[in-house]
């Protein structure tokens, strides 16, 4: 743990956050070259929560945190909007995602630090799979960091059906 007095990212300004040093840096090399770089500053939950909105734009990597008041795009056609909650005490704090996923409202469990995707047991597969005439998701692979690849299912849930 840290004392960190305080920490601002652009408009935002936390004082005394919740902190931890990670005396490590994790990256994946092939041929000599990076192949990929842990680069992420870790908030936690509890600090999130502290402002109005919190906006996750994983197509270009970036993090938006709203200071003041609600979020409103410029064109709100461009933009999905789902309801967010905070679930467990203090010390395992949650934040839960509210997806329509094959016309029921499905509430999972949303990891900020991980990589895209959804990770599932095999009933939701199942599930899905019903929901969509017997249709399978597909084998194949994922790269998880420093973990290599790992094998996962993919499907492409929504319009127009996987």
């Amino acid at each position: 743990m840290c004392d960190l007095p305080e920490l601002r990212i652009g408009d935002a300004r936390m004082i005394h956050p919740n902190c931890g040093y990670l005396g490590m840096h994790w990256e994946v090399k092939f041929l000599c070259l990076p192949w990929w770089r842990q680069k992420a500053l870790l908030l936690g939950l509890r600090q999130l929560r502290e402002f109005s909105y919190v906006l996750f734009d994983n197509a270009n990597q970036e993090l938006e945190l709203g200071c003041d008041g609600r979020f409103c795009p410029e064109n709100a056609e461009q933009w999905m909007q789902y309801r967010l909650s905070y679930e467990g005490n203090s010390l395992q704090l949650k934040l839960m995602v509210e997806l329509p996923l094959e016309g029921e409202i499905t509430q999972i469990m949303f990891d900020s630090c991980g990589r895209y995707g959804m990770a599932v047991g095999d009933e939701f597969w199942e599930k899905l799979s019903r929901a969509n005439g017997g249709a399978a998701a597909k084998k194949g692979s994922v790269p998880m960091g420093f973990l290599g690849w790992l094998p996962c299912r993919k499907a492409r849930i929504g319009a127009g059906g996987w």
